[in-house]
């Protein structure tokens, strides 16, 4: 075997997926006051937490703010704002990888400020339904009586069930299973449902809830430290539902690549011949099919680690957040007051670490502009636009299509269904024409 035949035998054909994982699939929740002000600390959480599910309510978003506004790198965000009034609002952030459709049934939609999802992950058994729950405790009768409804439709749901949000129940006691609400503890009673968390979530209420249909979905809630300003804490978990994660991409490695056989290969070929008589398109794509299959053979590929990390995070600014949750950590240990002001010390030291950061990144940027406008313009395309994705879609038998190919394929023969035949011949537009082309020679004449 020659020295070429053994450098392809022994560049195997890249995994164009990467390496992937599986992982159980981990969630946050908050009542965040405010989304926009608390985004970029936010940010940094994710990062640190890593979660697939992200969960807000009270992002007191409306139409005048965008999704570009509000989006984290790597995750999609699905978001219903409360409409007419300021304030509530609900939202939803999955991981990439993660499938999500926003169910529009009227019945379930009935009550305004809950936002309910199927995700999926392909590859993998995951199927749920999730929904993301606020309740004012400025709510009507009917607004509750509402709510109520959309959860007892849950029933006839076949498949498992994942809810989380701000009720506002701070009279019930979920030991015992007793208080006023006593509709709303119906519903969770007559539904066979489980409620996992049992530590207050603002001040002495527990006011946050994570209702699972499933009783062993989750093992344990834990709380942890607020999120900015926020009055409540945060809620972090992982469910026994599992995911796939891919933390590799594949790359050619061409410091590795055999230059020599490449050189040699491109010697041998005859191009004059190769290229004859071929137009420049077609010589074009003669030439770049040859030197693909040459990077093919003789550039190694190797896994290369996502970048996760947000731009603008300082080491210094994820140091200020670890100390914050320490800090939280020892206070929920032993609650003094010495704890919670030591707590609210590293809190405000936090916020302004990242505030810092960001602010510092982005004058960096902006004094180099001149010397280095690429990565000022691909910095500020973050802040412009959302990348939308397509689907799922589902087939006529109301079964979810698979992505890429198969949703490709499935739009396309729609496609074609309504195409519309313009092959049509309009003898009266070509008298037009031709009566108008006469006059215009009379004139010039």
């Amino acid at each position: 075997m020659d020295h070429n035949s053994q450098n392809k035998a022994s560049n195997s054909k890249p995994n164009i997926k990467g390496n992937v994982t599986r992982k159980k699939l981990k969630c946050i929740f908050t009542n965040a006051q405010s989304i926009v002000n608390k985004r970029d600390e936010l940010q940094s959480t994710v990062y640190q937490e890593e979660p697939d599910i992200i969960s807000i309510v009270e992002t007191w978003l409306n139409s005048k703010i965008s999704d570009a506004e509000i989006q984290i790198p790597g995750y999609q965000a699905t978001r219903l704002d409360r409409q007419n009034r300021p304030h509530g609002g609900v939202l939803l952030y999955t991981k990439e990888g993660i499938e999500v459709q926003q169910r529009t049934d009227s019945e379930l939609n009935i009550y305004n400020e809950a936002l309910w999802c199927d995700i999926t992950s392909q590859g993998t058994e995951l199927d749920l339904l999730i929904g993301i729950v606020y309740r004012s405790p400025n709510n009507t009768n009917e607004e509750n009586d509402n709510l109520n409804k959309a959860l007892c439709l849950l029933n006839k749901v076949q498949k498992d069930i994942l809810i989380m949000g701000d009720f506002n129940y701070r009279d019930i006691n979920w030991e015992a299973g007793s208080g006023k609400s006593e509709a709303f503890l119906d519903v969770i009673m007559d539904n066979l449902w489980t409620q996992h968390v049992s530590a207050p979530t603002r001040q002495e209420s527990l006011l946050d809830l994570v209702i699972t249909s499933n009783p062993c979905a989750i093992d344990e809630v834990e709380i942890i430290a607020h999120l900015g300003n926020s009055d409540h804490t945060m809620l972090r978990w992982d469910t026994n539902y599992y995911v796939n994660q891919n933390d590799t991409v594949p790359k050619r490695d061409f410091k590795s690549a055999n230059f020599d056989a490449i050189r040699s290969e491109l010697e041998e070929i005859d191009w004059n011949n190769k290229l004859n008589n071929k137009s420049a398109d077609q010589a074009w794509n003669e030439t770049k099919a040859v030197l693909h299959r040459l990077i093919y053979d003789y550039v190694p590929t190797k896994q290369q680690r996502k970048k996760k990390k947000t731009l603008w995070l300082t080491r210094r600014a994820q140091k200020s957040i670890r100390r914050k949750h320490r800090a939280w950590k020892r206070y929920k240990s032993q609650k003094t007051t010495q704890r919670f002001e030591h707590y609210k010390q590293c809190q405000k030291e936090a916020k302004r670490e990242v505030e810092v950061a960001k602010r510092s990144f982005e004058k960096r940027l902006a004094e180099n502009i001149k010397e280095d406008t690429k990565s000022f313009y691909a910095y500020v395309r973050t802040k412009q636009k959302v990348k939308d994705s397509v689907g799922p879609l589902k087939n006529e038998a109301g079964e979810t299509i698979n992505p890429g190919v198969d949703t490709a394929n499935a739009l396309n023969n729609y496609f074609v269904t309504v195409f519309a035949d313009e092959k049509m011949k309009h003898p009266f537009l070509k008298q037009y024409f031709k009566d108008q082309m006469t006059c215009f020679s009379k004139t010039s004449r």
